[in-house]
């Protein structure tokens, strides 16, 4: 029961943090009078998306139907999906505030996003082959 109640509260933060950063992303781009594009408009509904509904929906529910989390992997994957999430909408947050801001965006911020977006990758990996375990486990019982 203890992991169901980390999913919802990871499902609960991600909450907040795309509310967050709706509120952040409209009134910095209204201050600044920005027009064009910047990565600010498309983290609200990543987090969302990958967040929110990933855990409530697909996890929890899951959960009851494959017991997911008897899974040895799906520790690793809960918190490397979570940290790859985490560190994905923090550097798509800065790099929609240097665009905004108009400062010049570097290859450092690059190179770390496409980092996060791997470690993204691999929780994800983490997740289908966990739940490939449990169906398997399922369809012999």
């Amino acid at each position: 029961m203890i992991i169901i109640k980390r999913i919802y509260y990871a499902a609960l933060i991600y909450t907040l943090l795309g509310l967050a950063e709706g509120v952040y992303s409209r009134e910095l781009i209204k201050m600044m009078k920005f027009k064009g594009d910047t990565m600010l408009y498309i983290i609200h509904p990543h987090v969302f998306t990958l967040g929110t509904l990933f855990f409530l929906i697909l996890l929890i529910v899951l959960e009851k139907l494959f017991v997911l989390t008897k899974s040895t992997l799906f520790k690793p994957f809960f918190w490397i999906y979570n940290i790859g999430l985490f560190c994905t909408a923090l550097m798509m947050g800065i790099h929609g505030t240097m665009t905004v801001m108009k400062v010049h965006v570097g290859v450092g911020i690059s190179r770390i996003a496409g980092l996060s977006h791997i470690i993204l990758t691999l929780g994800l990996i983490l997740f289908f082959v966990c739940l490939k375990k449990r169906l398997n486990r399922f369809i012999k019982e």
